[in-house]
């Protein structure tokens, strides 16, 4: 395999580490308090990235996607589009928008550790330990504010870190978009709560909070949605009582806006006909049964289930009148959504009001992202009320609970398909990812160039979306480049601007008039709106 630099990338990591750990020291800021809270949830990231700690990684449903999805990325990001908009890789190098309809920021830093010299394996793994680390730092915040405990933020961290349903659909299935929109959406609640029940003052949370989200994965983006307009009917009254509907439009508003440099793209090139390609999988018919929810190792799992139990046998004097309020609004929450994933819930009737709409997101166990994170943080809370007098003690056997639950999924993860070391994506695919409707996938094994008319070409090069060439043509002819037409595409010749259309199987052609000739430039350019 190619000299990867895998070992120094990582040493180099250690090294920042080790620094920032020593400054914080330095400063004072690293208590002992601190200090324990730092190795508990350490203990529980680590446990939890055991099965990306090693030079190989796992080959699940959805790394083949993801690997050419960062190959992609890349290839945008050195042709110079930031945002990334379209890359010259997937599809044997026809290209595609995914970074259109997937929006992908926050896999900017994992496409250039590959630019750096490391192995896919590596940004993988990587990126799941990343995930990881994210979810328990976002979870501890939001708990932590939440319910005023810092405690409450460790235990709460814990859980959600190794919640069986979040292991199983990052190991089970690598499902990018969604754990990463799960490790921000802590922050998404922490926003909504401080709007509606904290300092108003507060309302840029939740814009962070959402924005992160929508960056990560849409169908999570819809649920949060969802979640807002339920709140909004929910407690409206409070909202126009205590003034804070300012606080709401504020962060609806800003939102909005920070998030238009990829909403206008997304709806443009939606219109010129590219397709969203989002499956149906049969939703009602993919429910859970609600065993699969209270198992040991299962979706909620026996250490979440023992922090609910501790919550609700919790005194009222130990909460307080705040904390108990917040704590039964997010156990609702979380409840409703464990009962949306599962066959008790009437999706057939909802179905049939809704005309069929939330086949959008494609599966009912999406809804547990959210449940489990509104539980995680009742359960910490349920914890913490416990274990109060136990200091380092308790967080160690809650720690270990979670550890020995979490410990089957782990067990699995470590027995799945491995993609090896050297390994990478391959550029061929023939799944129709936000593609023009009729093309034909699989003539992508065919990178050839097509003439027609009386058309001489040479110095022909093609770099990603980009192609330089010479071209000849006295009495006229078409160019048809192995490139898809997607809407942004420019060519040049000898500087000034031609036209172009969709030719054979979608792809750019540019049509030559008679006595034609000088370099031929074709790159991707976007449009001044989108930059705007």
């Amino acid at each position: 395999s190619p000299l990867y630099t895998d070992h120094y990338i990582s040493l180099a990591a250690a090294m920042a580490a080790a620094v920032l750990l020593a400054w914080l020291y330095e400063r004072g800021w690293l208590t002992r308090e601190r200090r324990e809270v730092l190795a508990v949830l350490a203990v529980a990231v680590c446990f939890a990235s055991v099965p990306a700690l090693r030079e190989d990684t796992m080959y699940v449903h959805d790394v083949p996607f993801h690997a050419v999805r960062l190959h992609n990325l890349l290839d945008s990001l050195t042709s110079g589009q930031i945002p990334a908009r379209v890359g010259g890789y997937s599809y044997n190098g026809y290209g595609a928008v995914t970074s259109v309809f997937y929006p992908d920021i926050l896999l900017y830093p994992f496409a250039l550790l590959l630019k750096l010299g490391a192995s896919m394996a590596y940004v993988l793994n990587m990126l799941t330990i990343t995930m990881n680390v994210l979810s328990a730092l976002c979870m501890y915040i939001a708990a932590k504010r939440i319910f005023s405990d810092e405690k409450a933020g460790v235990f709460a961290a814990v859980l959600y870190v190794l919640c069986g349903f979040r292991l199983h659909r990052l190991y089970g299935s690598f499902m990018v978009g969604q754990m990463l929109a799960m490790a921000v959406l802590p922050l998404f609640l922490l926003g909504l709560w401080e709007v509606f029940f904290g300092d108003r003052g507060r309302w840029m949370t939740l814009t962070i909070g959402a924005t992160l989200v929508f960056q990560s994965h849409m169908l999570t983006t819809l649920m949060c949605a969802g979640v807002a307009a339920a709140a909004v009917v929910c407690f409206g009254v409070k909202l126009i009582r205590e003034r804070r509907v300012g606080a709401l439009a504020l962060a609806a508003v800003t939102t909005l806006l920070l998030n238009l440099t990829t909403l206008v793209p997304l709806a443009t090139t939606y219109l010129s006909g590219v397709t969203t390609s989002v499956g149906t999988y049969g939703f009602v018919d993919l429910t859970h049964e609600m065993v699969q929810m209270l198992g040991v190792d299962k979706e909620l799992g026996l250490a979440m289930i023992l922090g609910l139990a501790a919550l609700a046998c919790a005194k009222g004097d130990e909460l307080g009148r705040e904390r108990m309020r917040t704590a039964v609004i997010f156990a609702v929450l979380g409840v409703v959504c464990v009962w949306m994933c599962t066959d008790m819930f009437p999706w057939s009737y909802v179905f049939a009001l809704t005309n069929n709409f939330f086949e959008i997101l494609q599966f009912s166990w999406r809804f547990l992202a959210i449940g489990t994170a509104a539980l995680s943080l009742c359960a910490g809370l349920g914890y913490a009320c416990l274990l109060k007098k136990d200091g380092a003690k308790g967080l160690l056997a809650v720690l270990a609970v979670a550890v020995l639950c979490a410990a089957p999924v782990i067990e699995h993860a470590l027995s799945l398909e491995i993609m090896e070391f050297g390994t990478d994506g391959s550029p061929y695919m023939l799944t129709p990812e936000y593609q023009f409707e009729g093309t034909d996938l699989a003539a992508t094994r065919s990178r050839q160039v097509l003439l027609e008319g009386d058309v001489q070409l040479t110095g022909y090069e093609k770099t990603g979306t980009h192609i330089q060439a010479h071209v000849q043509a006295e009495n006229g002819g078409t160019v048809t480049f192995p490139l898809f037409g997607f809407d942004g595409y420019e060519a040049t010749l000898d500087g000034e601007k031609i036209a172009w259309t969709r030719g054979e199987n979608n792809r750019l052609a540019v049509t030559l008039e008679a006595g034609a000739q000088g370099e031929l430039s074709v790159r991707y350019a976007g449009h001044m709106l989108w930059r705007a």
